[in-house]
């Protein structure tokens, strides 16, 4: 790459400005296949332009290139990792100092989406690398970033099943000094993770709590009413109220709840729901067109509608289940790697396939066990009939620990 003297410096003013005028140009731009073509070209056309300027344009279009990707994934893994390191190379070459400076703040912007990024791929330890990396490389925080540091601490220990540590960061940034949207983000994850971890009644004083509240927009009231039906199906293992949010023309009908809710029913007891919901892609028309951002979540609900297939072998079915097992750390959360656990153990245990089951539903228990502090072996609430089968714990230990 072609160094440029630092004799003629980056400003901060300059860079604002080339910022704005990039984001305004490629907002004007709607199709995902013309904005790839269209960012991509950029970035090769200025590799190797004369001046400061014209690298400060390269290193924006690259920044956006990945800030697009982290949202609704436009490039493949290699020129992902390329662009990644064309901005690491970039702020090098031009010298930017890591604290102290003017533009140190780079350095930290591109750490905190090179954490995001990560996080988005599953890479949990790399997110937490570049996370820390980023909040400290310039320096003394400021109030805000304190706080964000500790909301997206407690995401990652929540993820890990870290629940001590987790439940100190979010409680610290809910009550912070953050937007409105990032508190409820805040208060909704200690909401999960109290009730994962079997603090079943603090988790509905919290969520009560948080209904009444007067600046809650559309988005939120569906995250919260889709909380409450969780609490329901923990209760009763009922499923009718959870599957009638995600049909066609619903409140609920997007990718990410469509695939939340196939999970469930393929976890609980009920066999009726295998009738009801057949596969994720038929109700959520969208899935297909964002297939790449669910990656792993698709690979995992294809696998589980192909187990119940009984046109399919079944020494592929279950030979099936490798790829889905071993990108489990993948899932974007931790409930999402208990309900694919879930199902999978439902699944061989219906199948009388014991041994194989009893591993899967020993992982499941243990990471119940994690999030509960040793007091809970059922994080979801509907196992309980397979942690008390005679193939999973003999009789008079099934009683001790009970």
């Amino acid at each position: 790459m072609k160094s440029f003297p630092y004799s003629h410096p980056w400003r901060e003013t300059s860079i604002n400005r080339v910022r704005r005028e990039v984001k305004k140009e490629l907002e004007s731009i709607g199709d995902r296949a013309a904005l790839r073509e269209h960012i991509t070209r950029r970035i090769i056309d200025l590799q190797d332009a004369p001046g400061s300027l014209a690298q400060q344009m390269r290193f924006v279009y690259t920044f956006y290139a990945l800030s697009y990707e982290r949202r609704q994934p436009l490039f493949d893994r290699d020129t992902v990792r390329k662009f990644e390191q064309v901005l690491l190379a970039l702020l090098q070459t031009q010298q930017i100092p890591q604290k102290g400076a003017n533009l140190s703040f780079l350095w930290r912007d591109v750490h905190l989406l090179l954490s995001h990024l990560a996080w988005s791929r599953g890479e949990v330890w790399r997110s937490v690398c570049q996370q820390q990396t980023a909040f400290q490389v310039t320096g003394q925080l400021a109030t805000e970033n304190r706080d964000l540091q500790n909301l997206s601490s407690g995401v990652r220990a929540f993820r890990m099943g870290q629940t001590t540590p987790a439940l100190k960061y979010l409680e610290k940034a809910e009550f912070g000094e953050l937007s409105v949207n990032n508190r409820f983000r805040a208060c909704m994850q200690r909401i999960r993770l109290l009730r994962l971890g079997g603090e079943v009644s603090e988790a509905k004083r919290l969520l009560v709590e948080l209904q009444g509240r007067p600046d809650l927009d559309l988005q939120k009231r569906n995250e919260l009413a889709w909380e409450t039906e969780l609490f329901s199906v923990r209760e009763n293992g009922d499923l009718t109220n959870l599957i009638t949010l995600v049909r066609r023309r619903k409140s609920h009908n997007s990718p990410s709840y469509v695939l939340d809710a196939f999970l469930w029913s393929r976890g609980v007891s009920d066999r009726k729901w295998l009738a009801r919901f057949k596969s994720a892609s038929e109700l959520g028309g969208r899935i297909q067109k964002e297939k790449k951002k669910y990656r792993v979540l698709l690979m995992a609900t294809n696998t589980l509608k192909e187990l119940y297939d009984f046109e399919i072998p079944f020494f592929i079915r279950i030979q099936s289940l490798e790829s889905v097992l071993t990108n489990l750390r993948k899932l974007p959360s931790i409930e999402k790697e208990l309900l694919v656990l879930s199902a999978v153990a439902r699944w061989l245990a219906r199948g009388r396939k014991y041994v194989y089951a009893s591993l899967i539903l020993g992982e499941y228990e243990g990471l119940s066990l994690r999030l509960s502090q040793g007091t809970q072996r059922d994080a979801l609430g509907i196992v309980g009939d397979l942690l008390g089968a005679c193939w999973y714990l003999p009789e008079d230990f099934a009683r001790v620990a009970a």
